[in-house]
């Protein structure tokens, strides 16, 4: 309800906050809560009282305390959309939600809950939190919205809640797409495999895409602009393989494509045939796929470049291919607009695609086009081609995994070239402001990359980085460092410009 009741809860998160450092009790955690347009229809007419979330997140649930908050956010229209403040755990088992049970459950106290036409749009948050610096941010906010649960930095959770609070006191109607409130985005199913258990897998089974009615000379407009798009990408790509010192492939129908007058099929390293080692049905698979790497007669990466034409397709050619050559060890990206990101999350969910040995979701990243060309671009700025290793693209790839198994490891951690990129871009925009040195901390950087904090960071791979490039010779200083010589108070001030 808004009214001066509302205005009253504030107060007690402020005296908390207050309370727990003058006692020397840690303060609040917040934490994400994602809901879809469904299950937070259903979460508040249950009663808003109970909270839950999947089994494998059981042993970071442990880490919640009374007093904490929930933020919850829904994925598909980016609202934020409640804040719900923890009670504890409860045993409660009654059906609240009808597409999974959710078992790890917690009491909560409603403090804000919003219908999602009037929720806080992520887009007001860019520029003003950790998870959404500026624009490079868009669409994966350093991870944040992968899953639930994630430990909001508490600066950040203060400024949602603050944010909540102003849309609940004055309501801004935002209209949401309709289909994407209501998608339904996993089902169950059991597969029989042979004689042996079955084993429960979440899939989805996406929507038809729309198709606009347009007049015959916008549709051709819009078909020019996206081949052009599409070259360009592949043109990217190619480059910058061949920059990486691999032979690139682009695919067979594509050759005679131009972009800045230069056909795809004449830029440096490009392969006149694949390799012979295939048979037939792989061959005339891999020469569809729009671009690939190569080192020798092994193919290093695959990328599938979709713009306007069906998601599908590009993955189908991806899938066939793990499926005719199920131990190849490729990495395999589906390049799109960053508008197509939940199609794309849709489509790698089919139960096509989700049921094999190895779901294609779990070996298929997504790049968005936003997030692709501007990584290049500071590459390329930095001289970094180098210096980098045909795998970094998949710390910047995002991967959608219905469900994961606890402790696996994530190959969506930063590496070693992510932290040496961004520390180039930090000693970059320093220079830009007529600095004469710049001081680094592992902790910073390690939030810039993203990964940290977390229970699988890589703070040593962060301040071996940063001390590969101090060099005392130049001036450079350690400020600042832990007894161990690795940790997140590592500071070091490095003078510029660097030395060559």
């Amino acid at each position: 309800m808004v009214g001066s009741d509302s205005l009253d809860h504030r107060v007690p998160l402020v005296c908390l906050h207050a309370a727990a450092l003058k006692n020397g009790i840690p303060r609040m955690n917040y934490w994400l809560d994602l809901f879809t347009g469904t299950t937070w229809r259903e979460f508040r007419e249950a009663g808003a009282n109970i909270s839950g979330f999947r089994g494998r997140q059981a042993k970071i649930a442990k880490r919640v305390q009374p007093g904490d908050i929930f933020l919850c956010y829904l994925t598909g229209v980016m609202r934020w959309v409640g804040a719900l403040e923890v009670a504890g755990r409860t045993t409660d088992t009654r059906q609240i939600w009808k597409g999974e049970v959710f078992p790890v459950r917690f009491t909560v106290k409603p403090l804000m809950m919003l219908a999602p036409e009037h929720g806080v749009p992520m887009v007001e948050l860019e520029g003003r939190v950790k998870f959404y610096a500026d624009s490079k941010d868009r669409g994966k906010f350093k991870g944040i919205v992968r899953g639930s649960l994630r430990n909001i930095f508490s600066k950040d959770g203060e400024l949602i809640l603050f944010l909540l609070r102003k849309a609940e006191q004055s309501p801004t109607l935002r209209p949401v797409d309709p289909k994407k409130l209501a998608r339904k985005p996993l089902y169950k199913v059991e597969p029989k495999k042979g004689t042996s258990k079955q084993v429960v897998t979440l899939v989805s089974v996406p929507e038809p895409e729309e198709t606009a009615v347009t007049a015959v000379s916008e549709a051709q407009e819009s078909t020019e602009s996206a081949t052009t798009r599409h070259s360009e990408i592949q043109h990217q790509l190619l480059t910058l393989g061949a920059d990486l010192g691999l032979d690139v492939w682009v695919a067979r129908n594509d050759r005679n494509r131009k972009w800045n007058g230069i056909a795809l099929g004449v830029l440096p390293r490009m392969l006149d045939q694949i390799p012979t080692q295939f048979n037939e049905a792989t061959t005339r698979t891999i020469e569809l796929i729009d671009v690939l790497w190569l080192t020798g007669n092994s193919i290093v990466a695959a990328f599938e470049v979709e713009c306007t034409t069906s998601i599908y397709s590009g993955l189908l050619r991806m899938s066939d291919l793990m499926a005719l050559q199920p131990n190849l060890d490729i990495n395999l990206y589906l390049v799109a607009p960053d508008e197509r990101r939940d199609k794309v999350e849709q489509e790698l969910l089919r139960p096509t695609f989700s049921l094999r040995e190895k779901p294609l979701a779990r070996i298929c990243g997504f790049l968005p086009f936003s997030i692709l060309c501007e990584k290049l671009a500071g590459i390329r700025k930095l001289g970094l081609t180098g210096s980098l290793k045909p795998t970094f693209l998949k710390t910047t790839a995002e991967f959608f995994k219905a469900d994961e198994t606890s402790g696996e490891s994530d190959p969506t951690m930063p590496t070693l070239d992510d932290f040496r990129m961004e520390m180039y871009r930090m000693m970059n925009e320093a220079v830009r402001d007529g600095r004469e040195t710049v001081e680094i901390n592992a902790g910073e950087l390690h939030r810039r990359v993203g990964g940290y904090p977390g229970r699988n960071h890589r703070m040593p791979v962060c301040c071996e980085v940063m001390r590969g490039a101090f060099a005392p010779d130049a001036g450079d200083v350690i400020v600042e460092q832990p007894p161990s010589g690795q940790g997140a108070t590592l500071t070091i001030r490095y003078v510029l410009p660097r030395p060559v």
